[in-house]
Order: structure tokens, then sequence, then C-alpha cells
């Protein structure tokens, strides 16, 4: 597990790990759409009434399944220590020093459940610790700060908190979380429930806060998730908040902005799921989201299936069966809230074994048609059974080429409403996808213009027009407009139009001669400039016309 330094607070992390899809998806269905107390109880109802066994006993006791549970996955004769992180002989157990014994995370004391059963031999709250280390611990609260524990120096304790290592803050919490979710008063004498303060009693527990944070900071490592596992083969109930950490801030923080699912749509796209409308802006920048050995996207898709809630992320292969972390930065509400930094969620990632390499049929009958404000595009659906979605392109130049630079949104119905308006005319093409994510040919091509009455209409004043498509690469339009003669009785002026780059060095002269009043456009690309080839970058273009001068930037990807 790596934990993340307060640095990195404004990532969202997302933790996909290996299980069957068929298993996992039966042991948590029924939870889609639940958050806040209804999440807790459907939960709740599916892990109690566990398999317990003895604390110490002849027969199969907590002793054995600890060594199990907790073996060291680089030497079978060892367990690895909680708090101090040592490997130490699974016999090495007992109560003398530097044996290891059994820690309760959930100490006892709250709840005063001792070593009964159920939660005093319920091995998910329980961990190998140096005999100790456990001493020193106690029946602490979990909050930052103190002094380092001697024996386990990665550790902190104050007069009312202790602080875990870095590498098992999100063990700890995920483990505070079961418990909480678990004991809910019905089949016991104690509900368990977290607290927002240190120095706690009863069958209370803190600090709530800070356990939810260290959730997100520590993602789910392949340690925890194999634990998680071998105690199903015991007690037949999993921890929730291993196979889905996300859990977490939809049951405590459902009032905010956070991610409520991740899920994989085919070989290399995941659809993530928020709790609140995104600002398309940040969701649609590559640059916010990551994924271990993939890195950025290949495109940030919002508004995906039409629902302003969802983002697909494509990456350049498919994903394997194993997990992965995905991080994702600067996302907003549409109401301008930022979410809550480091938001977790988990997915499950099938690699697909026998690669589908039949595309769709190209949709047909498409149309676009102007209604109020918005351009309304409509086309037959489409057949096929394994039909993922539709990808729409919009360009500024006739027989456009489609590409990641012209892609404006993606649906899985065969209807779109576009509210953007250009002043010119615009085209359109769509294609499908399927589950494989083998896309279709493109349509055949439609065209729309709303902007103005028509294309020959004399315009009143001088004006630039963002390029489209904008970030781009290699090529991008530019369009402006020429006002009608002055007051001078001037028919015709110079008109100029350059390309600088961030530090004002001139790049390129687009137009420099006269034009008569009317509406331009001009082809910029990277391609025609010879022995200059342009990096990534912003870039800026001016046009000037007489005492007119106007300035716009433009994003170059590569």
């Amino acid at each position: 597990m790596k934990f993340l330094s307060s640095k990195n607070l404004s990532v969202i992390i997302i933790s996909i790990v290996l299980i069957s899809t068929s298993v996992f998806a039966q042991y948590y269905s029924g939870i889609d759409g639940l958050n806040g107390t209804a999440l807790k109880s459907t939960l709740h109802d599916k892990i109690d009434n566990h398999t317990s066994f003895p604390y110490s006993a002849s027969s199969t006791d907590v002793w054995d399944i600890l060594k199990k549970t907790d073996e060291d996955p680089n030497n079978s004769s060892n367990v690895i220590l909680l708090y101090s992180g040592r490997s130490q002989s699974k016999n090495s157990n007992g109560g003398n020093s530097n044996d290891w014994n059994r820690e309760h995370v959930w100490a006892k004391s709250h709840g005063d459940f001792g070593t009964s059963r159920p939660a005093g031999t319920d091995v998910h709250h329980l961990r190998p610790t140096d005999v100790s280390v456990n001493s020193s611990r106690g029946n602490l609260d979990f909050d930052y700060g103190g002094t380092a524990v001697s024996e386990a120096p990665d550790c902190k304790k104050d007069g009312d908190s202790w602080e875990p290592r870095d590498e098992v803050k999100g063990d700890v919490a995920r483990m505070m979380l079961y418990m909480t979710v678990r004991y809910e008063g019905d089949d016991t004498s104690y509900d368990l429930e977290l607290v927002d303060y240190t120095g706690s009693s009863g069958s209370n527990f803190g600090k709530k806060s800070v356990l939810l944070e260290w959730n997100r900071l520590d993602p789910v490592s392949a340690f925890e998730r194999n634990r998680n596992r071998v105690i199903y083969s015991y007690q037949k109930n999993y921890n929730p908040f291993v196979d889905h950490p996300e859990f977490a801030d939809r049951i405590y923080n459902s009032d905010k902005l956070i991610i409520e699912k991740a899920e994989q749509v085919n070989g290399n796209e995941v659809v993530l799921t928020f709790s609140k409308e995104l600002n398309s802006t940040e969701a649609e920048k590559l640059s916010n989201y990551k994924l271990d050995m993939f890195g950025n996207p290949l495109l940030a898709t919002s508004m995906f299936g039409g629902d302003a809630k969802k983002v697909l992320l494509t990456f350049n292969e498919s994903f394997a069966d194993t997990f992965y972390n995905v991080r994702v930065s600067n996302i907003q509400s549409t109401s301008g809230e930022s979410i809550i930094p480091n938001s977790i969620a988990l997915f499950i990632a099938d690699e697909i074994a026998e690669a589908d390499t039949v595309a769709p049929s190209v949709p047909t009958n498409f149309t676009a048609t102007h209604n109020d404000d918005e351009i309304n595009l409509n086309w037959t659906a489409n057949s096929e059974s394994d039909l993922s979605h539709y990808a729409i392109y919009r360009g500024v130049l006739q027989n456009f080429t489609p590409s990641i630079y012209s892609l404006l949104t993606t649906v899985t119905t065969n209807s779109f409403a576009d509210s953007e308006i250009f002043d010119y005319r615009v085209y359109y093409k769509i294609s499908a996808f399927d589950k494989s994510g083998n896309e279709s040919d493109y349509s055949e091509e439609a065209s729309i213009l709303v902007g103005v009455e028509n294309e020959n209409t004399k315009p009143s004043q001088f004006s630039l027009s963002q390029n489209y498509p904008n970030p781009f690469n290699p090529t991008t339009v530019i369009r402006y407009s020429i006002g009608v003669e002055t007051s001078r009785g001037m028919s015709e002026q110079i008109v100029t139009l350059k390309i600088y780059n961030v530090l004002g060095k001139e790049i390129a002269t687009l137009v420099n001669e006269t034009k008569t009043s009317g509406h331009y456009e001009v082809t910029f690309t990277t391609q025609s400039l010879t022995g200059n080839k342009l990096s990534s970058g912003l870039y800026f273009y001016t046009l000037s016309v007489g005492n007119f001068r106007e300035t716009k930037s433009m994003l170059l990807l590569k």
C-alpha cells in the first residue's frame, strides 16, 4: 500500500481489484442507488450472523486463522505484524516479550465484548501485533499526532489517540468501518458507532473523519484483498469496505460530491458515476485522470449516456485481470462544489479472452434540425445485441475527418440535442461502438446553419471566433468577420491574422491582405510549418484590422 502525502490531497483514488465478476456482483447485489443509512442497513444484512470461531481452543481458533490471513507472502512460515510491519515466525506467538498476540483493532473495551463471540473473535478486526506494541496501543482512539512508539517507530501515540504507520492506515480504517456495519445491536447487546472526537468510551470509537480520510489516502492492497478472501473461507462474510472502499463516503458523506461507482464497460473503458452532476469542462480534462501502468486516458467523455453524473474514460489498452489505481483531480459539480479529496471507488477489471473484431453497422438516416435553441440530431437505432454506445463528432469543415479532438459526446440512445449554437455552418458525423470497443464506419455527414440568417449576410462588426476544434492536432479552423464599410467609406481593409507562442514570437502569418466585408475562415495546420515543428502547449492568434485588434488562445495537444 502506498500512503499519499498531503500534497496529493486533490486526487481521487480508485482501486481496481481482481475477483470473479459474477461472484462479486451477486454478493453485493441490491446496493445500487443506496446511500446513507439505507446502504448501511443493506450491507449489515449481508455480513451479519457470520460463522464465528473460538478465541482459543484445541479445534480451529483465532490463532489458527490469523496464521493464514496474515501470512507473509514472501515467507510462508511467518506472519506480518500490523503496527510494526515486522515479519515474524508464526510459532512465536503468545504473551512473552517480543511474541506476537491478537490485537483487537476495535478495542474490546469499546463495547465490552471481551474475547467472546461474535465481535471478540471476529477476525475482520483481529491482527497479529507485537505484545508490547499491543499493550502500548491499549484502547486508544485513532487520530494523527503524538510521539513515536519505541518498537514501532512509524506509529505515534499521545494521551488519547494512536496513529498507525502509513502503510496500514487504510487497513485500520476499513476494519473500523466494518465493525460499525456488522454490529448494529440486533444480534448483540452492543451497537458500535464511530464518533468524530478522541477520548471516546462505551461502544463508540473515534475519530470518524480521520478514519474516512485514511480510507481514501491508503488504497486497498493485494495483501488486504487476499486477507478478506481468506477470512471469507472461514467466516462466510466479507468486509465490504475492502471490496468497495467507496461505500464509506456513500454512507457517511452521501450529501457531498463523491464517486458512487466505477464500472468497466468494455476492454479498455470504465465509467465513473458521481453523486452530483459535473462541470463538463473539468470532467473532460485528460490530465485529471491517471491509471497505474496506463497513465492518462486517451479520452474523458462527460455526459456519458446523456447522464451529467457519468464520465467515460477510454484507455489505450485493454485491462487485465488485476487491480489498478486511477486518480482523478479537480472535479467539480455544476454548482461549483469540489469533490472530497481522494474520493475512492473500486471496479472489477475483466480481461477479454477472445477479441471481438466485428464492428457494428454504420448508423443510417442521420439528420440535423434546428428547434428553439438546440440542434436535434436523430438517426435509426442499430440492431446489434452487443451495441455499447454512439459517438457524435462535430466539425467546421465539410467532409471533415473525425478524431478524438472533434468528438462531441457519446450517447446510448439514437438522438442527441446539441445546445451549442455557432454563427457559422457546422457538420456532424456519428459512429456506433460495440461492447468490445469496435467502432463502425462514419455515417453520412449532416450539416446545419443556425447562428446567422445565411452565410452571405454582411456582418455589422469585426469579430474573431474561437478556433475549432480546440484543443487540436494537427489542424484547426479559425473564423473571423470583417464589418461593413466604415464611416470613412472604406470598402476594403488590410487584414492580418497571425499565430504567436507564449513568448510572443510570431509562428505563422495566416492572413495578410485586403478583405471586403464578410465572414471568413482559415485553416491552420502544424504540418505546413516548414522546419518549425511545434510542441504541445498554449498558442495565441491575433486578428488586426485598422484600429481593431483581438487575440484568443488555443491549445495544441500531441
